[in-house]
């Protein structure tokens, strides 16, 4: 006879291979029984045994011994998320059961039968067989399993949206697992969904917290790794509802893990779909799109179609957010046909909700307004707070379209009510709105107020988010710019609040010099790994252009696919490392804990300190519907309100960038009609000039250098090359750039060398770069390093006092951490940047679109000459644009003459450079792609 509680697995294995086709029901009972002690310390093990069991009692005659060991397959099955296999084996053993005449284990069997069918979603089929698994129960005096029957009971109501019933029957189960004093693993498994109902549906967060804890615990105690995995999987998202994401991607980190060494594919697409709803909430839903996908799937081969419902609601969020609402709206029409089949009101009301989001026009808002109303009506009556508060801001939002503002103020007001029970991202929304609402309601004091309320929701938010490349995204809002507008309609503004303000949003990552680590073994491997794949595109690509035959798409999209997936592998390392263990220092500490003295940007007066008598800061900021340009002197501050729409600025940067691509095509071929291209160009340089420097003009007497910090799409805007009053801009002053005003007061890393390096890609740069590089290399005297790999790029930015690199640049919108410069072994990444302090006071970078900014919806930016700035180098020189190969070896040439003068610093060289190309190269596209940030 097997002993359940000293036989090994290898014991138990060699008796089921050696057992005769006789096997007993008692002995079959014991075998299930050693099963079901090992389902959640070994599942893999345990499914073998229990495969075996069925197998053999499959040749017996005896029924009872059936029963048991298809209902240990059932089991097994069960626990490794195998739902339809476990469907199948409770089928057989509950037929086995009946023919035995078994009452008691048929009603065990019952209720676990119960257990998969209402996760499944077959509610009905789960109810029909209750009434039979309670009176079998009731007549064996089998308490256990009455709990178990509740838990069951209750998890059935959750999948149906029916929570407060769902928290009634998991209550019950835990007093009845308590009285009995059982703590196992089947208790354990009913806290775990205690805890899911009482945060997700009823908003009781500290209960669960506390539940969850607890559990973890009980767990680690007991060598329960799966289910403690599972407790921190629901952890963690109950973390990322409530915005701690810090805490929520560790745990899911940590989960994850244990979920895939048991191959449990359920739990796996349940960490996805947790990750894709927190990249919603950080505007990050290319991501979100892909995991919401995999995660819908995974549930689907699972027979899990609610949990694939919900999964396509994620994904539809995500589409949404990223603009695609045709898909998106699609999608949810799907997603309510199925909670509209299956009578789950609730999936119905929240559909509704996500749909009434998308209408935009009056006749559609008419719709919203009755979607929105009718789904709140189901929510109130089902007790919930959470979804409830989001159904209040959306129909507080139609009324506010449709002008209705009395209407508006009293959704909002019942809503602020009950704010305090509401998560992190509902809450910022929730003020945004009611701002919204009272600002156009004529109530300028009250909006000011709940702007500033949005406001402090939005750092907390920021202050809980791990890295600094997760929070450029997270901390996207609308208040920021609202607030920000409407303070500058009123009265009695101070300048330098506005600079504190203004800076506080556009700042942030900058004043949060955060401890970052230098990477691993294994990082450094996968970033080899990743040059590699890189260069063996390039090589293809060139090789197909040299040889004229097409190229093997195959083959390049095997490669494409094996970057994107060690491209994501990484960024997630990116993401964790600042959490990690060893990873956090007292600064970044501080920022977890919301100082107040990391949160708040320099005053005007604070930054008039770092300005020269001969410069001006020029600062704008985009609110919405207007542009704000703040000009700062040594002894004087101003704002001026800009009198020119937002979209007006747009459509003609749209127009200067289809010019320049334009112009870039005929410029390596010989330019017909050049006078005329010229003067289509700085027709439309005047008039940008004229909206976004022409009011500023009398702000600027006796200055010599302006410093330009634009904002959001205002980083395209070619300052370097404006004209005003016939000519251009430099040839009134020099001109720097810079991401944040606060970079004034920063202090660059002092180099501790004299070294002066010239990097050249002869292979993968543009045509000429060697003999560029040569000439400046013997006309400087500096160290010449021709295609050097990532590495030796890395030791001349790290050690040497300036680095000119001639190379091609790569600028990533989607991703900019995965921006790269080519070099021998395939490129070097901004993520190579990352943690790393550069000596190199100067950088040059001649290279295309080195310059170019990503605007993220945080307000922060991103791009490869910002990461240079952020790891400590004092200037940067990079492109703007597709730069033209001969102009640019000229403009060079003359740039390195005008600084071979001691007394020129590198923006008057610039300077200089620019007023000499143009008697040579007569378009802003050759001489005007140059800037200086720094």
């Amino acid at each position: 006879m097997i002993d359940p509680r000293t036989s090994s697995a290898d014991e138990v294995a060699r008796f089921l291979r050696d057992a005769p086709h006789s096997v007993s029901a008692d002995v079959a009972s014991s075998i299930r029984d050693w099963v079901a002690q090992r389902v959640l310390s070994d599942p893999q093990r345990a499914l073998e045994i229990a495969r075996s069991l069925r197998d053999v009692v499959n040749q017996s005659a005896d029924a009872g011994a059936m029963a048991h060991g298809w209902r240990c397959f059932g089991d097994a099955s069960l626990y490794q998320g195998r739902f339809h296999e476990a469907r199948e084996a409770y089928d057989q053993a509950r037929d086995h059961a009946r023919a035995a005449g078994a009452g008691g284990l048929l009603g065990q069997i019952l209720v676990a039968q119960i257990g998969v069918l209402s996760t499944q979603g077959r509610a009905d089929a789960a109810a029909a067989l209750v009434p039979e698994a309670e009176k079998l129960l009731e007549s064996a005096g089998d308490r256990p399993y009455l709990a178990r029957l509740h838990m069951n009971l209750g998890n059935a109501a959750y999948h149906r949206h029916q929570y407060q019933e769902a928290y009634e029957h998991f209550s019950r189960a835990d007093r009845e697992f308590s009285a009995l004093g059982a703590t196992d693993g089947m208790t354990l498994g009913l806290r775990i969904n205690l805890g899911v109902v009482s945060y997700s549906a009823l908003s009781k967060v500290e209960d669960a917290r506390r539940i969850f804890l607890s559990v973890e615990e009980d767990c680690a105690r007991l060598g329960l790794h799966h289910l403690e995995a599972q407790a921190k999987f629901n952890r963690a998202h109950l973390e990322s509802l409530w915005g701690n994401y810090r805490e929520a991607i560790s745990l899911l980190e940590s989960a994850e893990a244990a979920f895939a060494e048991e191959d449990a594919p359920e739990l796996m697409a349940g960490t996805q779909l947790t990750r894709a709803e927190a990249f919603v909430d950080l505007g990050m839903p290319d991501e979100a799109i892909d995991l919401a996908y995999k995660a819908g799937e995974t549930y689907r081969s699972c027979e899990l179609e609610l949990d694939a419902a919900v999964a396509d609601e994620v994904r539809a969020r995500a589409l949404r957010s990223e603009g695609r609402t045709t898909e998106a709206r699609r999608l949810l029409d799907r997603v309510r046909d199925f909670y509209e089949g299956s009578e789950l009101p609730v999936g119905v009301a929240l559909t509704d909700l996500e749909i009434a989001r998308m209408m935009r026009t009056y006749a559609e808002l008419l719709e919203a307004e009755d979607r929105a109303t009718r789904s709140l009506q189901v929510l109130e009556a089902q007790g919930l707070v959470e979804p409830r508060g989001r159904g209040e801001i959306v129909l507080a939002e139609t009324f506010r379209r449709m002008g209705t503002y009395d209407r508006a103020e009293d959704v909002v007001a019942g809503a602020i009510e009950r704010v305090s029970q509401l998560n992190t991202r509902t809450r910022i929304d929730l003020w945004t709105v009611a701002g919204r609402v009272a600002r156009d309601a004529g109530q300028r004091f009250v909006a000011l107020r709940r702007y500033r309320r949005a406001v402090a929701e939005v750092e907390k938010d920021r202050h809980l988010t791990p890295g600094a490349e997760l929070k450029a995204r997270a901390a996207g809002t609308d208040a920021d710019r609202e607030l920000i507008d409407l303070l500058v309609c009123g009265d009695r503004l101070k300048v330098g609040n506005l600079f504190r303000l203004v800076e506080t949003v556009q700042g942030r990552r900058w004043r949060e010099d955060e401890a970052r680590r230098t990477g691993t073994a294994e990082w450094s491997r996968r970033r080899a790994e990743l040059a590699s794949l890189v260069r063996q595109v390039q090589k293809r690509e060139l090789e197909s252009i040299q040889s004229g035959l097409p190229l093997d798409v195959a083959e390049l999209s095997g490669i494409r696919e094996q970057i994107a997936t060690l491209e994501s592998e990484i960024l997630s390392g990116v993401r964790t490392a600042f959490f990690r263990p060893g990873g956090e220092s007292s600064t970044s500490s501080a920022v977890a804990s919301g100082s107040s003295q990391l949160r708040q940007g320099p005053s005007s007066r604070e930054l008039q300190r770092s300005v020269s008598p001969n410069q001006a800061v020029i600062e704008y900021f985009f609110t919405g519907d207007r542009i704000v340009a703040l000009v700062l002197r040594s002894n004087a501050s101003h704002f001026e309100v800009l009198d020119v729409q937002p979209d007006s600025i747009q459509a003609k940067l749209r127009q200067w960038n289809m010019g320049l691509e334009s112009f870039a095509l005929l410029a390596h071929r010989g330019v017909p009609n050049l006078d005329f291209h010229r003067r289509a160009a700085d027709h439309l340089l005047e008039r940008l000039a004229t909206a976004l420097l022409s009011p500023l003009l009398g702000r600027l007497d006796g200055v010599e250098e302006l410093v330009v910090v634009p904002h959001a799409y205002l980083h395209r805007v070619p300052f370097e090359c404006l004209r005003i009053e016939g000519e251009y801009l430099d040839q009134r002053f020099r001109v720097r750039r810079l991401p944040s005003a606060g970079l004034l007061r920063r202090e660059s890393a002092p180099s501790g060398s004299h070294r002066d390096v010239v990097l050249v890609a002869v292979q993968n740069g543009p045509p000429g770069a060697e003999p560029e590089g040569r000439a400046i290399s013997e006309q400087h005297g500096a160290e010449l390093l021709l295609d050097p790999t990532s590495e030796e790029v890395l030791g001349a930015l790290e050690n040497a006092r300036t680095v000119h690199w001639t190379t091609h640049g790569v600028l990533r919108d989607d991703n900019p951490l995965f921006s790269h410069l080519a070099t021998r072994d395939g490129g070097f990444f901004l993520a190579d940047l990352r943690g790393r302090r550069l000596g190199a006071q100067r950088i040059v970078l001649s290279a295309c679109e080195t310059g170019a900014v990503v605007s993220g919806r945080s307000d922060d930016v991103a791009g490869v000459a910002l990461a240079f700035l952020e790891s400590g180098t004092r200037e940067l020189v990079a492109g703007l644009w597709r730069l033209h190969d001969q102009a640019t070896v000229d403009y060079m040439t003359r740039f390195y003459q005008e600084l071979g003068d001691d007394t020129v610093d590198t923006a008057e060289a610039l300077q200089r450079a620019n007023r000499s190309m143009r008697a040579s190269w007569d378009h802003p596209f050759y001489w005007g792609g140059i800037a200086l940030y720094g």
